[in-house]
């Protein structure tokens, strides 16, 4: 069963698949989803990117929060099955929404050399938005606006931080995409903040003293932000 970081970090993709590529460094200059059906050889994708560019290539995103031991070797063997499908190179691009997802899985590089000529090898890159600066997402795409709470910032700031997120949803978000983009802020930052994102849509900038703790998780635990 998809868990709720998968779905509101999918639905952000969908958003706007070419402001995701240019976010993650990758070169682009049209972006069509695929509908990519692996359940034949027992593989979950999450979303798969079609890319035109100086080179046309496949651009495979994966949004990660919880710890994954062998992550590298799945991102290979997803490099390799999308390569045999589309005959076209694949870039593959690890999202990191959380510290805990990090791990020796995640250098961005798995397979194996055996002598002279044995090799297997596949590249993939890695973004840790803890360590992004904040003003990426709220000065980006509407797509990537949900992330600024899990970026670089400060447990004091957050509260600010959600105001001007309120500002530019309302300013900006057409019909019925500020729920969305609303939605995504509270599945993937906890229910922490729940109650900031509630008044954000009410108020936009208007202050926040007095809502509560955002630092801990939904049952009031304390702990470093991002979790």
């Amino acid at each position: 069963m998809a868990k709720p970081y998968d779905l509101s970090s999918k639905l952000l993709l969908e958003a706007d698949p070419l402001a995701w590529l240019h976010y993650v460094g990758l070169p682009a200059r049209r972006a069509t989803l695929l509908e990519t059906n692996v359940s034949n050889v027992g593989i979950d994708l999450d979303k798969v990117i079609r890319v035109e560019s100086a080179r046309r290539y496949i651009a495979h995103v994966e949004f990660v929060s919880p710890s994954e031991r062998r992550f590298d070797r799945r991102m290979l063997r997803y490099g390799a099955v999308l390569f045999d499908l589309y005959n076209l190179p694949v870039q593959g691009v690890a999202i990191l929404l959380r510290r805990k997802a990090d791990g020796p899985s995640m250098r961005g590089l798995a397979g194996y050399r055996l002598g002279p000529d044995g090799r297997m090898e596949y590249a993939f890159r890695v973004i840790r938005i803890w360590e992004q600066p904040v003003e990426s997402f709220l000065s980006g795409s509407l797509a990537t606006v949900p992330l600024a709470p899990l970026s670089d910032v400060a447990e004091g700031d957050l509260p600010g931080i959600v105001g001007e997120m309120g500002q530019r949803i309302r300013r900006e978000a057409r019909p019925g995409q500020a729920a969305i983009l609303w939605t995504a802020t509270t599945l993937l930052n906890g229910y922490a903040l729940s109650a900031l994102a509630d008044r954000a849509t009410d108020e936009g900038s208007a202050g926040y003293e007095g809502i509560g703790d955002v630092s801990g998780d939904s049952e009031g635990r304390q702990g470093r932000w991002p979790p």
